[in-house]
């Protein structure tokens, strides 16, 4: 009898393209402010992109029967609230530079707290810089200016969440492949 293990994917690939899109997102805001481009951004960029990643998203969890467990886990609570966080921080960055601010700063701590959530399951080094470098963005969220806390942002969500995420991912994958090699070779 054969034995097999069938490869499902990973939410923390998922949870890198998420990232890899909010990257995009806020650095595209970043360059139609910056050049004062005639671009409407809400629509063209942030609806048009979320849409279809949310569609995509739930397509490949439906495939993989992992949307529900997605959604009633406890970590699906602090991406959205750190989602909603920043688009309240975007909204608001027209009118009032501490509010946006303040509220991109919120984002990027929740964002940090949902890593130590993930770090306490697994402690992994990516986990731990992820914590360190959004605290440390989050800070210097406070002190930056629009719209160059939309760069700043667009950089914390490539390099400590698109990143680590992809790191998790492989090492996932590379735990499933040995774990299949050994059942191999009993």
């Amino acid at each position: 009898m054969a034995k097999y293990v069938k490869y499902t994917g990973s939410l923390a690939l998922v949870t890198s393209f998420w990232a890899l899109l909010f990257a995009k997102c806020f650095g595209l805001e970043f360059l139609v402010r910056i050049y004062s481009a005639p671009v409407n951004t809400v629509f063209y960029v942030w609806c048009l992109s979320i849409g279809m990643a949310t569609t995509a998203t739930m397509l490949y969890l439906n495939q993989n029967q992992g949307t529900l467990s997605f959604l009633r886990s406890k970590y699906s609570l602090l991406p959205i609230a750190a989602a909603g966080l920043g688009a309240y921080g975007l909204l608001t960055n027209a009118t009032s530079v501490y509010r946006s601010n303040f509220s991109f700063a919120l984002m990027a701590i929740a964002i940090s707290g949902s890593y130590f959530l993930l770090m306490r399951e697994r402690d992994l080094a990516y986990s731990r810089i992820a914590i360190v470098g959004w605290i440390a963005g989050g800070l210097t969220l406070l002190l930056t200016g629009p719209p160059y806390s939309l760069l700043l942002i667009s950089i914390l969500f490539f390099a400590f969440s698109a990143i680590p995420a992809l790191m998790l991912h492989f090492h996932q994958r590379d735990q499933i492949e040995r774990a299949i090699r050994a059942l191999g070779e009993d």
